[in-house]
């Protein structure tokens, strides 16, 4: 089964969202998977950290310049990441200009099968 969760968030100027997916329906882990991070900003000046289960995955990510939702796979620097069952994920923003910025986030889940 493959799921996928997708958002927009605002990040105010010189301000940090500390974990952008707090909250969402998979904010942990749904099963052991294989995680897909999608990340893109709407203007130079985001950085992001992805982490699960508390380990760094990918620290000061400059994500894409585009502006609209990440397309697989140019705009997405976490490919087929494995993750255990019920882990949390914490995917931090921080903004580092003095207007506010949009990041725009897609995250799937290719569920592991054990034959």
């Amino acid at each position: 089964m493959r799921l996928l969760s997708q958002g927009t968030t605002s990040i105010g100027a010189n301000a940090t969202n500390k974990n952008v997916l707090s909250g969402e329906t998979y904010e942990r882990l749904p099963y052991d998977c294989m995680v897909y991070v999608g990340l893109a900003e709407s203007a130079t000046g985001l950085l992001c950290n992805y982490l699960i289960g508390g380990m760094g995955v990918g620290v000061n990510i400059a994500p894409s310049l585009i502006n609209r939702v990440p397309q697989y796979p140019q705009d997405y620097p976490i490919r087929g990441q494995e993750g255990p069952d019920g882990a949390q994920q914490i995917l931090s923003a921080q903004n580092t200009t003095a207007g506010a910025l949009t990041l725009f986030w897609n995250v799937e889940y290719e569920e592991l099968v054990v034959a």
